[in-house]
């Protein structure tokens, strides 16, 4: 996920076909060049609020350029220990790193995502979905769906993974980094409250606005989905709510079926629930448009707290990693 405290969301597409997450997608070769860069000290948990303690940020002065925070867990979750030809593996994020150390970025700083406790992966899931994929990890793992399986090593992966989202938003809103990029997995967007479904175990970004909600006095959250596949985990939960505006940006027709245009949410979030379904092959400009002129409903102006906007991490004919943009605001509305 990319979050960024300037009020410019990038978007990319990426292109694919069918009903099911499945490609196959050959392994790189990329693990030599999988970013040394000496991780910082892993920040103390008890510093980051939980769900049940009082909002701790404080504005300070941007500190940080670019943080980018990751953690070596991710490189344990291997659907492909279970399903050979499954297209996501931790190859994907060691082409990040290597992409990113031969840019040799100077205002790049490295962050270790630290775990999101149970308590706060709650938040938004239930206690037997929690409880279930630890269960079956700890059992040795297994098929959850077809599109979806996790080994022994796999859950300490998504717990670093919501983590890092946490402590991304937590950064930004309290002004000691302007913006991040969060190269971690499994990505999120398709969990469901109960549910793993299509490569996706927690859904991270919706535990991180809640965490913002509840612990770091957000009023509202944006969260804009641009994928090649709908994000119909995000939108389920928060489907009733107002002060979490669903931006789906999508092309039609393909996995998981959801994210009709008619689609605007229920009781008392209708109205902010938003699908742009977007024809196979649109590009930067199409994105950017829609995130400009169409996701945002009239009422909705008034800046939310921040907002963001994690795909998953799609397997087309090149890898792509989770993005997401966020826009703290300095008023806290």
């Amino acid at each position: 996920m990319v979050w960024s405290s300037a009020r410019t969301i990038v978007a990319g597409d990426e292109l694919s076909a069918g009903v099911s997450m499945r490609q196959t997608v050959p392994r790189a070769d990329v693990l030599g060049g999988f970013l040394r860069t000496p991780l910082m000290e892993r920040p103390d948990d008890a510093a980051r609020p939980g769900p049940d303690t009082e909002p701790r940020v404080k504005r300070t002065a941007p500190i940080v350029t670019v943080l980018y925070i990751t953690h070596p867990a991710s490189l344990l979750h291997d659907p492909q220990v279970l399903s050979p030809d499954h297209p996501d593996h931790p190859e994907r994020l060691a082409a990040i790193e290597a992409a990113l150390a031969d840019a040799r970025l100077s205002s790049l700083q490295q962050l270790s995502a630290p775990a999101a406790s149970e308590a706060e992966l709650t938040l938004v899931h239930t206690d037997a979905h929690v409880a279930f994929i630890r269960d079956l990890c700890a059992g040795g793992g297994g098929e959850i769906d077809a599109d979806t399986y996790v080994g022994e090593a796999s859950y300490q992966a998504p717990l670093h993974a919501a983590g890092g989202a946490c402590t991304l938003v937590q950064a930004l809103l309290s002004g000691q980094a302007t913006t991040g990029f969060c190269a971690l997995r499994p990505a999120g967007h398709h969990a469901e409250r109960d549910r793993a479904m299509g490569f996706c175990l927690f859904n991270n970004v919706s535990v991180a606005a809640e965490l913002a909600i509840r612990t770091l006095g957000v009023r509202k959250v944006m969260i804009i989905d641009w994928d090649v596949h709908h994000g119909n985990g995000t939108a389920e939960i928060f489907r009733h709510r107002r002060d979490v505006l669903v931006a789906n940006i999508h092309q039609s027709g393909l996995f998981p079926g959801t994210g009709a245009m008619a689609d605007i949410g229920s009781g008392d979030g209708q109205g902010y629930t938003v699908n742009l379904r977007v024809p196979r092959g649109s590009g930067e400009d199409v994105w950017l448009s829609l995130i400009e002129h169409r996701s945002c409903p009239s009422d909705w102006n008034t800046n939310p707290s921040w907002s963001s906007s994690p795909p998953a991490m799609t397997p087309t004919k090149t890898i792509h990693w989770d993005s997401a943009g966020c826009a703290p605001h300095p008023s806290g509305r």
